[in-house]
């Protein structure tokens, strides 16, 4: 049972990597032209990173409520 827990964050720490890493490349891969590309690319991931650490963090100061931090993951991923 010790084992579960490791797994389960390790796992949540690369569903949020891979979500990352697919704003970046959509972003990069919009066809809007090389400068927004550029801005999209670095951009979303950034927003995405400090909407996360700002409210759905486990830590997070201003943490979401449950009722409202499982639709704002869902949206986010």
């Amino acid at each position: 049972m010790a084992i579960i827990k490791p797994i389960h964050l390790l796992i949540a720490f690369l569903l949020v990597l891979v979500m990352l890493f697919c704003l970046a490349y959509y972003g990069f891969h919009t066809n809007m032209g090389k400068a927004a590309e550029f801005i999209l690319g670095i951009g979303l991931p950034v927003v995405a990173i400090l909407l996360w650490g700002f409210l759905a963090a486990p830590k997070a100061k201003h943490r979401l409520p449950f009722a409202y931090l499982i639709p704002f993951k869902l949206i986010l991923f």
